[in-house]
């Protein structure tokens, strides 16, 4: 009895103890050293504000700095907007990582198919929710329409033009 009692006491107070965890979001298997990272977006006009507003709404809304640089050999990953055709997809994010789960190489390309049509903002969500995916965020399950959604454009339709807290929390457990 009294072994189950401490047990219990044990229990809840190492529930109480452990932090929150965004639950909703799954982590790629890679992550970036630190919690800085530089970008090179090799696009202009309005694909790059798009890049620039949604590392800045990243970089001020978390943990993590994403900075864009203007030289290549400085970057740790590379962003462009390119014609990528009718894939079906508004961005794409591709990644390989190294053995010690760091990231190597990261691309992300904004579908200009697609994202030529669209508003300043709608492109800021894209660009945010790969640029998600480039520090290490997987697709969200949580309710809402959070920008790391599988799809960002729906998030978009229904509303969704800034981070949302489960974002932020995944990507400050992170970094």
């Amino acid at each position: 009895m009294l072994l189950a009692l401490a047990s219990a006491v044990l229990a809840a107070s190492v529930s109480w103890a452990t932090p929150t965890l965004a639950v909703a979001y799954s982590h790629l298997p890679c992550r970036w050293p630190s919690s800085s990272v530089k970008f090179y977006a090799n696009t202009s006009g309005a694909h790059l504000t798009a890049f620039t507003s949604g590392a800045s709404a990243w970089t001020g809304a978390t943990a993590a700095t994403l900075t864009r640089v203007t030289s290549y050999s400085s970057a740790q990953f590379y962003g462009v907007a390119a014609y990528d055709g009718n894939t079906g997809y508004d961005g794409q994010t591709t990644w390989t990582c190294n053995l010690l789960l760091q990231f190597s190489t990261v691309n992300v390309v904004l579908n200009r198919t697609y994202m030529d049509s669209y508003g300043a903002t709608e492109k800021k969500v894209i660009a945010m929710h790969e640029l998600g995916h480039a520090m290490g965020l997987d697709h969200s399950t949580a309710s809402g329409y959070p920008v790391m959604a599988s799809s960002a454009g729906n998030s978009y339709n229904h509303g969704t033009t800034t981070l949302k807290s489960d974002g932020i929390t995944s990507t400050n457990t992170r970094y």
